[in-house]
Parts: C-alpha cells; structure tokens; sequence
C-alpha cells in the first residue's frame, strides 16, 4: 500500500506524510530528499532542490525527479511525498499512478502564499515580483492539480488528527477496493 501526497509548496506533504507514515507504521519517503542525495551520487556535491533547479533548469531537475520515481516504484507500504511539480508532467504523473494511490493536499490560495512568500522563494518564482509571479504559479498549477485522477484533502482549518483521519481513510478505503479486486 502506498500513498503519494502532492500539492503546492508548503502544503504540508512532508509534515502530514511523515505522521501517516509514524502512525500507520508505513516508510516515509520524500522524493526532494533523494532528488538531493542522488545529486550527491552523481555529481559529488550536496546542495538543496532548489539549487538544483536553479543551476541546470526544469528539464534537468525533472529528469532527477523520473530517476528517483523509478527508485522508489518497488516500495511496499509508504508514505510518499512529492515535489510541488511532480504530478504535472505526464511521465511522472503515469508512473506515481501506478506506483500507488495519489492524493491531493488542498490548501486555500491564501495559505499558500503566506507560507511560500514568507520563506525562501523557490527557484520557480521571480524574487523581483514575488506576488506576481506567486499568482501567476498558482493560475497554472491549480486547475491542473483538481485535473489529476487523486483523493483530495482539504487542510484549511483542520487539525492535524482530522487531516490525519482522512487520510487514515483513504488507505482503509483503497486496502478494501484492492482486497476486493482480488
């Protein structure tokens, strides 16, 4: 059983993921992280994704990002997170489809700005126009996220334990549709 979390930057996939993952005495995987140390592996310097990104481009970066979705696909019983981009390109989008069941971490416009424009800026956004480029971001992003065939959890207001519960659910409900497929 895996469950892949996607979302906007500062969403709270790593946070969630990691509680899922304690609770339900899953793995907890976060691809950013093994984004990075395969850099490592590779290149031989530990830098963040950001850097990544920055320094050789988007096509780059998800060409890492495909390699570490490859890594992972044999992985029983995870909590996996991904990177704010993943899910909309169509190769990885396939690949997490089949790897596990993809859910959608909601947060309101407001929240994630907040939480994104108050911290170092991703490398996708112009430090000269933050808020410009923020909206911009979001108009692209967001009508393609609800397009994703996923589970959806809105976090706005919730605590952690209901967040946590629904998504508790959504593994009850798919251990049962896949029990039963068999």
């Amino acid at each position: 059983m895996i469950i892949i979390l996607f979302g906007f930057k500062r969403c709270g996939k790593t946070y969630y993921g990691r509680l899922l993952a304690k609770r339900m005495h899953f793995t907890f995987i976060d691809t950013d992280r093994l984004i990075e140390d395969l850099y490592f592996r590779e290149e031989g310097l530990k830098t963040t994704c950001r850097q990544i990104h920055q320094d050789l481009g988007e096509s780059a970066f998800r060409a890492y990002e495909q390699k570490v979705i490859n890594e992972i696909k044999h992985k029983k019983d995870a909590v996996i997170s991904v990177g704010g981009g993943a899910v909309l390109h169509e190769n990885n989008l396939l690949a997490l489809g089949r790897i596990g069941t993809l859910v959608y971490l909601k947060a309101s416009k407001e929240m994630i700005e907040k939480r994104i424009l108050s911290d170092e800026l991703p490398s996708y956004l112009n430090p000269h126009e933050p808020e410009q480029s923020f909206e911009r971001m979001y108009r692209d992003r967001e009508p393609k996220y609800v397009q994703v065939q996923a589970r959806e959890v809105e976090i706005d207001n919730k605590k952690d334990d209901e967040v946590l519960e629904e998504l508790e659910e959504i593994i009850k409900q798919t251990r049962e549709i896949n029990h039963g497929a068999k």
